[in-house]
């Protein structure tokens, strides 16, 4: 499920709301002092330009709003860093929504292909992704770790662009197995690697899995379990070579379901590998929700 028909709006920003604020008041909205120079000197917003400010506490299933009508900019001349944006509430919504939690994990790729990535996958209706070491990993984790502020506003910057009402949460797992701890929380383990004849289309002919949208008590358990969060799923992404024989043989131990994309031969890069599966995968799992 995703949001349709957000107002008309210039840009959109995320700043903390406050819970008894009320339509039809002013109010100043303190932003990251970097926000208030893009809204103030390259957007260049001007009075009574509509914008909307997103809770900076939404996530992929809730999102509150207010939508907003700029009555100025205003600066804190005693803190170089506390900036305001004021403006008068028009609009003051909040939307719950019922859509399936995917995490994604992924094995980072080199360096300059990182930010690539992270500016992709923000874009995925996904809640967390967890970056953790493999056997054939080229990047350092640890020296990744070290940038954490650093990627968060990529996340941040990225979430902005393209208007997204929530910021994808990163994290980062020491160890692989720190990381196969994880898999046991989830109802599907679905690991992307190239050397397996097992297609995305494939794995929802599986007879466990089509009985789901099948028989309609399944299916009608399967929509309240995405609707209470209960049902999650887990999307493995790992190094351009894919994983080494050891891993894929502790995959198997926690019965996760190894695929390739469909369509495609040829081995795909990190920071493609990641929106190509998820779109994939949503696309024919949501058109079997449906029918």
């Amino acid at each position: 499920m995703i949001i349709e028909n957000f107002p008309k709006h210039k840009v959109s920003i995320f700043a903390e709301i406050n819970s008894e604020l009320q339509e039809e008041s002013i109010y100043s909205f303190e932003i990251h002092y970097e926000v208030f120079n893009y809204l103030k000197n390259s957007l260049r917003l001007k009075h009574k330009d509509n914008l909307i400010i997103f809770d900076s506490l939404n996530y992929i299933n809730y999102c509150k709003y207010v939508l907003g009508e700029l009555k100025g900019f205003t600066s804190n001349t005693k803190k170089k860093y506390q900036n305001f944006i004021e403006v008068k509430v028009k609009k003051i919504e909040n939307i719950r929504l019922n859509n399936l939690i995917i995490n994604l994990y992924i094995v980072p790729p080199k360096n300059r292909y990182f930010n690539d990535l992270l500016a992709n996958v923000v874009q995925l209706p996904i809640d967390t992704i967890y970056f953790f070491p493999s056997e054939y990993m080229i990047s350092n984790i640890y020296e990744l770790e070290k940038k954490v502020d650093k990627i968060r506003d990529i996340v941040f910057w990225n979430t902005i662009y393209v208007s997204k009402y929530y910021s994808v949460n990163v994290k980062f797992l020491s160890n692989f197995k720190e990381f196969v701890e994880h898999l046991k929380f989830y109802n599907w383990v679905i690991v992307f690697h190239p050397y397996t004849n097992l297609a995305i289309s494939d794995f929802f002919k599986l007879d466990e899995v089509y009985c789901i949208f099948k028989d309609s008590a399944k299916k009608s358990k399967l929509l309240k379990d995405i609707e209470e969060e209960k049902f999650r799923i887990c999307i493995i992404i790992g190094p351009e070579g894919g994983f080494s024989d050891k891993e894929i043989n502790i995959f198997k131990n926690y019965s996760t379901f190894i695929l390739r994309f469909d369509y495609i031969e040829n081995i795909v890069k990190t920071e493609l590998a990641a929106n190509i599966g998820v779109s994939q995968f949503l696309s024919i799992f949501n058109y079997l929700l449906k029918f």
